[in-house]
């Protein structure tokens, strides 16, 4: 049933809102305003009365010349019986321009269901009706049931998705997606012109993550048509649902929708706890013994130290914690849909006090999160105080996997980390495929820069002539840090904040520059002063 109404003077009427519709040869199951949106168009608005139009689908007749009417219900009632709420019948050529065929008022001495029957004419061609409701400051009107008779038979067209090209069952955080999909004629004479197909993603929870709707202007019975959704970014991992559906009134509605599940996955971590939310996004800070946890911090006691980048660092009280509390910190899933050999590289403050103090953190790997295995493990204690940056070969992984930094207190001083990251690092068993990796220059580490040290990264997804560079405000070229041929994979370079020419450079602007044979990016410091 569909209804048209309004409010006003404190008379509280609702909008047409729906239809559902049946009939003997055509099946009328959504409306489309003037604009092809799924709401009435308002044609006028007076303090007296207010209009709107409910169009049909196109109506594709044929040559053939036909005699057609059209058949509906509508609800009549005695309620302000001065009102002059009505409903035009209407048909258009071209869903533009409209001709009244007849009116129907709402008012009737009594209230019920009328079925009307409108002779439309001999008809060919296209065509479109219109329902054009006038309200005159009365009640509802409402129709329901409505079919178009006397239409020669036109062979049964069936369109159907046939499949999702992309994405697949998995797809990597923070990397541009592009959704495909393949559309199918399967049959029905003559090609079947601009009907919409809506792709949506859900996750988790049942949040809309995206949605965007493409015209498909033309597919010829027994073709295909390939759809291209504009470009999504996810920047979450979790459990997506891809729901694709077209719009088309065919004999087979039961493949115009089709679902895929798609795990957003993270194959590369960098992590530097900057964020005011602690444990970051995905992660999970657990205590195994004790009432200590892991915190963030924005400066350091027990040693006196400041985060190697950014804002804040991770860190576990050992101070005050008794010998023997520990806890862990758990890395977000990630997920590899190949055999690969995976590193970690984190920064670690190292100092001098308590030096009888065992304190350490165990890295260790999981593939449940729940049993976790020690790779190695980190002694606080060293006999100067420093930021150091520590690499471990976490394993060689096929399937979803965690990394764990579990703290261990020996009652000394306080433990802190800075600077997360989890990366592939070769190939195993198997290889590579190549668009697992994406080209892509990665932002500055740390930042803003200390120590006169900056790390840069970069992954190339195929072997390549790569140019990586420093330059100043000006454009003037500061430093080529690579210029060489490398293959696909993960790439760190440092820079020593000195120009080619091995003179340290002053305090201002810098870029720097990737370039490879089909990829240019150029990024900076969030900071614009270089502290050197």
């Amino acid at each position: 049933m569909t209804q048209y109404s309004h409010h006003q003077g404190g008379k509280q009427i609702l909008l047409w809102d729906h239809i559902i519709g049946e009939g003997i040869l055509l099946v009328v199951i959504h409306l489309v305003s003037l604009m092809r949106v799924r709401v009435w168009q308002v044609l006028s608005m007076t303090p007296v009365m207010s209009a709107a139009r409910l169009i049909t689908p196109p109506i594709i007749l044929g040559s053939t010349t036909t005699s057609c009417s059209l058949k509906f219900y509508m609800m009549h009632d005695p309620g302000y019986a001065t009102a002059p709420d009505s409903i035009k019948i209407e048909i258009s050529t071209n869903g533009t321009t409209f001709t009244q065929v007849t009116v129907f008022n709402r008012y009737s001495s009594t209230q019920g269901w009328v079925e009307h029957t409108v002779y439309l004419g001999n008809l060919s061609g296209t065509i479109y009706i219109g329902f054009l409701a006038y309200w005159g400051s009365g009640n509802n009107m409402n129709i329901d049931y409505v079919r178009l008779v006397g239409v020669p038979y036109q062979p049964q067209i069936d369109i159907g998705i046939d499949t999702i090209i992309s994405p697949g069952a998995t797809y990597p955080v923070n990397i541009p997606m592009t959704i495909t999909a393949r559309l199918r004629r399967y049959s029905g004479g003559g090609p079947t012109q601009n009907f919409p197909a809506i792709c949506s993603i859900i996750g988790a929870n049942g949040a809309l993550r995206y949605t965007n709707t493409q015209t498909v202007t033309w597919i010829e019975p027994a073709d295909t048509a390939r759809v291209n959704f504009a470009s999504w970014t996810p920047t979450l991992t979790e459990l997506c649902t891809v729901k694709l559906r077209i719009l088309y009134p065919d004999s087979n509605p039961a493949n115009n929708r089709k679902t895929r599940t798609t795990q957003i996955y993270i194959n590369m971590l960098y992590e530097g706890f900057n964020g005011t939310t602690f444990p970051p996004l995905g992660w999970q800070a657990v205590i195994i013994n004790g009432t200590y946890n892991w915190q963030r911090y924005t400066s350091g006691t027990y040693p006196t130290c400041t985060p190697y980048e950014g804002d804040a660092m991770a860190g576990y009280p050992a101070f005050t914690a008794s010998a023997g509390n520990c806890a862990r910190l758990i890395s977000p899933p990630m997920y590899v849909s190949y055999t690969t050999h995976v590193g970690l590289r984190f920064w670690m403050m190292h100092d001098p006090g308590y030096a009888t103090a065992p304190d350490s953190i165990k890295i260790e790997t999981s593939t449940n999160c729940t049993t976790f295995t020690q790779v190695t493990a980190f002694n606080r204690y060293a006999p100067i105080q420093t930021w150091t940056e520590h690499t471990v070969y976490l394993g060689n992984f096929s399937s979803d996997y965690y990394v764990s930094f579990n703290a261990l207190s020996g009652y000394g001083n306080n433990m802190y980390i800075d600077w997360v990251r989890v990366m592939p690092t070769g190939i195993s068993e198997e290889k590579l495929n190549n668009s697992s990796l994406i080209t892509m220059l990665n932002p500055p580490k740390p930042n803003p820069i200390t120590n006169g040290l900056i790390q840069l990264s970069f992954t190339l997804a195929e072997p390549s002539q790569v140019a990586l560079k420093i330059y100043d405000a000006s454009g003037r070229l500061v430093k080529a840090l690579v210029d060489e041929v490398k293959n696909s994979g993960v790439y760190n370079v440092s820079w020593n904040c000195r120009d080619d020419c091995g003179r340290e450079v002053p305090e201002g602007v810098y870029f720097y520059t990737l370039q490879t044979g089909n990829y240019n990016s150029t990024k900076k410091p969030d900071l614009d002063k270089i502290a050197t």
